[in-house]
């Protein structure tokens, strides 16, 4: 794909692709070391992300988060997409709601929250940005172009920010607590280090019954149940998407020994590490 505008601290593609039978080796299963925006525009099928089976939707827009695992399975020949791709670079500078609309949480995933319905309204305003990056004028120089792709895509994700939000009132009356947020958050950048609850209640300054309240309350699971949760997707992110060794992955993951891992992630999954890696490849 040759970018749209590229710099040293700075990349972003968008591609579209019509009559699409079956993805590319861009959407095999795979770790993505970048974040991307999928829209689903016609067709019919399914898809993947972090092994969580959707069917497909035409007009949907999918926020892919930076490492997350992803496939798609087109069945007709009018399948019609659209994919925007962006390294972290560009986020660096957004504002704190665009860094969370694409911030990684195990929640999110699971409630399929990023996954966004688009109605015609939305689609005209959007396909009209999409237009303007597309024909960036190749005479200007790299600076120019991409100062003006940068501000062009701060307006898409503001858009998908506007939707999520709005899609997320309808969906559920009122937000997440605060508190969820934060144990979220707070689990993403450490439990590779840590599965201890008594950690996040310390840092979070709640009790260990207060976050066993809120969890219940929102999520209906305890707190010990996500940080697992947790730990599993990425030990399937890492057999599914990279070619780190069993052994490797553990000690990446903090576990003291392989063989524990092993048993950690049978007792919860039911399989192996080498199994489920094997019927990642069929």
């Amino acid at each position: 794909m040759t970018p749209i505008a590229e710099h040293k601290n700075f990349t972003l593609n968008v591609n579209s692709f019509p009559g699409v039978e079956k993805t590319s080796g861009l959407f095999r299963p795979k770790f993505q070391n970048w974040y991307a925006i999928v829209w689903l525009r016609q067709g019919e099928g399914r898809y993947f992300i972090d092994f969580k089976e959707y069917p497909f939707a035409p007009d949907t827009l999918i926020l892919i988060s930076k490492n997350q695992n992803t496939s798609f399975e087109f069945t007709t020949p009018d399948s019609e997409y659209v994919v925007i791709t962006f390294a972290q670079e560009l986020l660096n500078h957004s504002s704190e709601d665009i860094q969370l609309l694409l911030s990684f949480c195990i929640r999110e995933h699971y409630e399929g929250k990023q996954i966004l319905k688009t109605n015609g309204q939305d689609s005209n305003y959007l396909d009209g940005l999409l237009e303007q990056l597309r024909f960036i004028p190749e005479s200007w120089n790299p600076d120019m172009k991409k100062a003006s792709a940068y501000h062009l895509i701060q307006l898409f994700l503001l858009y998908c920010n506007h939707l999520k939000t709005n899609q997320q009132k309808d969906l559920e009356g009122v937000s997440h607590s605060e508190a969820i947020r934060q144990f979220t958050k707070l689990l993403e950048s450490n439990f590779k280090n840590t599965q201890s609850v008594h950690y996040y209640t310390d840092h979070l300054n709640l009790t260990y019954n207060s976050l066993s309240r809120y969890t219940a309350q929102y999520c209906q699971q305890t707190p010990k149940e996500i940080i697992v949760e947790r730990v599993i997707l990425e030990i399937k992110r890492l057999l599914a998407g990279s070619k780190m060794s069993v052994k490797e992955i553990a000690y990446h993951l903090g576990f003291d020994e392989p063989t524990n891992m092993v048993k950690y992630f049978k007792k919860y999954t039911g399989i192996t590490p080498a199994s489920f890696r094997e019927s990642t490849l069929n």
